[in-house]
């Protein structure tokens, strides 16, 4: 599920269903991505402090967000990228696959 902001809020763009498709299991922990224009906003008003094994990551973009959630409806090598970099050996290895099977349907 994608949330729409209402007019003159911050919109965080976050896809569904990714972990299962990437064969991990899913949480309840919010992941998404915003404008980094944003991000200093949202953490104050809503008291985040960094926390590596906390329940929220957001990640900041200059991307377009428009762009960022057509990405995120498309498949899952938005959140392979990300999982790409993870310092947890099976996310990793998750986002890897991932992202070699995507350019392996590329070249096919």
């Amino acid at each position: 599920m994608q949330r729409t902001p209402a007019q003159g809020s911050t919109c965080l763009v976050y896809a569904t269903d990714v972990a299962s498709r990437l064969g991990l299991a899913e949480t309840d922990n919010v992941d998404g991505y915003l404008a980094a224009s944003d991000m200093d906003g949202v953490v104050s008003r809503h008291g985040l402090i960094p926390d590596d094994a906390g329940a929220v990551t957001l990640r900041a973009t200059s991307m377009d967000l428009e762009v960022v959630r057509d990405m995120s409806k498309r498949g899952v090598v938005l959140a392979a990228l990300d999982l790409a970099e993870s310092l947890d050996v099976r996310e990793r290895r998750a986002g890897l696959n991932a992202l070699d099977a995507a350019l392996g349907s590329l070249r096919a």
